[in-house]
């Protein structure tokens, strides 16, 4: 399948965010490694498919910054990646409280429990409004670059050409 296939959807993040915590409190639940695994498997599928049209927003979005679709995809992002991130935290606080987590790490590894520890250590709450703003500043940012326009040998054009504008 092509990138240009691929097709957006606009997610709900109000159930994302229903099904994040009815997982993440049957996780804390969980009395063994095997219940856990099969909802940490439902947990990465929530990931999977929050993060693919995220990422094909922003893709999509930075290709053209004009589109109105993706512009309003992108913001609808900036607003609720922070909110996501936190969802996400609270999971990892759930499984690194676990008291089998040492047969979690077996299964899973050890890098994952690693990158967990950084993420607990880097996200907090309070900043959830901080990380929003960047977010939106940042996108701003990217549509002012790709307006911008410069003069080479005669002819002026954009500096990141649209894939209309061709």
């Amino acid at each position: 399948m092509k990138f240009s296939e691929i097709k957006y959807v606009q997610i709900d993040f109000e159930d994302i965010k229903k099904q994040y915590t009815a997982f993440t409190k049957e996780l804390k639940e969980a009395s063994n490694k095997q219940e856990a695994l099969a909802i940490i498997k439902k947990i990465n599928e929530l990931n999977v498919e929050f993060e693919t049209y995220y990422s094909l927003a922003s893709i999509r979005n930075s290709i053209d910054t004009s589109d109105e679709l993706y512009s309003k995809a992108q913001e609808f992002f900036d607003e609720v990646a922070p909110k996501y991130q936190e969802l996400v935290n609270n999971y990892y606080n759930t499984l690194v409280n676990l008291e089998y987590k040492e047969e979690l790490k077996e299964e899973l590894g050890s890098l994952l429990f690693d990158r967990i520890d950084l993420s607990l250590k880097t996200f907090s709450p309070e900043i959830i409004e901080d990380l929003v703003e960047e977010n939106k500043l940042s996108t701003e940012y990217s549509k002012l670059i790709a307006s911008a326009k410069i003069e080479f040998d005669g002819n002026v054009g954009k500096i990141l050409s649209s894939s209309k504008e061709k």
